[in-house]
């Protein structure tokens, strides 16, 4: 059986896992770096901004952690289709300007929350 669609467009809004956006982190990082080292010396080597830098790796964690965390949040009071909606809002839209009329419409097409708490 194939994987359900709200999750199938869940993966593509947040892209891969967070467990490996973190795991590229580790890539890139030293045994005795903070997170602050680890930016500065992105900077410092015009790394920062390279969409395979950790710093993008960073931030693209923190965004997937708000849109899960507010979807969670707005579960218990909207259906899927709201959840997502408001959850992509407070997270990435401001950073996806012409995909956000495209993810409305793949909004439209989860399933009800009924039917998402039977799955």
């Amino acid at each position: 059986m194939g994987v359900p669609l709200h999750r199938s467009i869940a993966r593509a809004i947040v892209g891969k896992p967070p467990y490996l956006k973190v795991n590229d982190l580790n890539k890139g990082a030293r045994a005795d770096d903070t997170l602050e080292t680890l930016i500065d010396r992105e900077i410092e080597q015009n790394l920062a901004k390279k969409h395979y830098s950790s710093s993008r790796s960073l931030i693209r964690v923190k965004r997937s952690i708000i849109m899960l965390s507010v979807m969670f949040e707005q579960m218990v009071t909207r259906g899927p289709q709201q959840c997502a909606s408001k959850s992509y809002e407070k997270s990435f839209v401001a950073y996806h300007g012409w995909a956000t009329e495209s993810l409305r419409l793949c909004f439209a097409a989860l399933p009800t929350r009924a039917k998402l708490m039977v799955a």
